[in-house]
């Protein structure tokens, strides 16, 4: 079986077959035992990150990032327009770990393990990455590639204040039984124990006003 392992920052990769290839996002490398891939998709500053330049040639390990840096021998660009092309010319990447997930399927592997990417906090990458992981997930099932996610993951399920099953629950007022760690910091979640439309209108205000501001301070 041909197994892609996707680390994600904060995790190490444990539960995986013996030739399975390694995949690190960005600086998650320092945790894992064995890398095969790192696929850093910001631009390297490669005087204030040498480090990371040093780092990535003592591994030896290949490089995937927007271009090649000659500082890094063993960095390649990463092949969007092969990519896209692929599949038909889609062109959705919000994230480093979206262009991971769409080259593991167009390489064709049987299985797509994903430690340590939850997506289950309230802040922009959620709002934003989310949902662009949750297509590449639904492109690798559709494609009969196995998908590993851990049981607190909140990827290939349903936004926090959804029901996983629609039409079998109460979709007006829904209980507020979800963990601590998957709700949202919004003042619409601290005080009421069940969430009412109202609330939910006013997640969704908050949320459209963080993208906002996120916008303003971009450009």
């Amino acid at each position: 079986m041909k197994e892609v392992v996707i680390v994600g920052p904060m995790e190490r990769a444990k539960d995986y077959s013996q030739d399975a290839q390694i995949w690190c996002i960005n600086y998650s490398y320092k945790n894992q035992g064995r890398c095969d891939y790192v696929f850093h998709m910001d631009p390297i500053d490669v005087e204030k990150e040498e480090f990371f330049v040093k780092d990535m040639n003592a591994l030896g390990c290949l490089v995937i990032s927007t271009r090649a840096y000659k500082e890094i021998p063993n960095s390649v660009a990463y092949p969007l327009d092969k990519v896209v092309e692929f599949f038909g010319g889609v062109r959705y990447f919000t994230s480093t770990i979206a262009y991971a997930m769409a080259l593991a399927i167009a390489t064709k592997v049987d299985r797509i393990t994903m430690p340590g990417l939850n997506y289950v906090n309230d802040g922009w990458e959620y709002a934003s990455q989310k949902p662009c992981l949750d297509f590449w997930a639904g492109v690798a099932v559709g494609r009969g590639i196995q998908f590993k996610l851990p049981k607190e993951s909140g990827l290939a399920r349903p936004w926090i204040w959804d029901p996983d099953l629609y039409g079998y629950v109460d979709n007006k007022i829904i209980p507020c039984a979800i963990p601590r760690s998957r709700r949202p910091t919004a003042p619409a979640w601290r005080t009421p124990r069940r969430l009412s439309m109202r609330s939910l209108a006013m997640m969704l205000t908050w949320i459209g006003t963080r993208k906002l501001s996120c916008m303003r301070g971009s450009s």
